[in-house]
């Protein structure tokens, strides 16, 4: 999912942003979604429910916003409740930056 929202982010950014928003061409599936984030200041352009917030706000936001860089996907792991849940369970992000934005996609075990 993430190699698709690269290249949507690549081809048309306002679009690809609001396909995530919105959870529609094959970038939502059950609990499995893109998340995007201004590179400059972490602010989230693209998520079901985090959007205006800062990644920093969020446990890895720190290392993600540090860490991601243009051409390299990377994998943070981190405990984070699933939607809807308030039970930390083991979470695995695998993230990229893209030009300006800085997008994830992350799964629970």
């Amino acid at each position: 999912m993430l190699d698709k929202a690269v290249a949507a982010v690549k081809e048309n950014k306002e679009k690809a942003l609001a396909m995530f928003n919105n959870g529609v061409s094959g970038f939502k599936d059950r609990d499995l979604y893109v998340l995007c984030a201004n590179a400059s200041d972490g602010t989230i352009t693209a998520s079901p429910s985090s959007n205006g917030q800062h990644l920093t706000d969020f446990a890895p936001g720190q290392e993600v916003m540090q860490t991601a860089t243009e051409g390299q996907m990377k994998e943070i792991t981190y405990w984070w409740p699933r939607p809807g849940s308030i039970k930390p369970l083991k979470k695995h992000t695998y993230y990229t930056k893209i030009g300006d934005q800085i997008c994830g996609v992350g799964y629970w075990e």
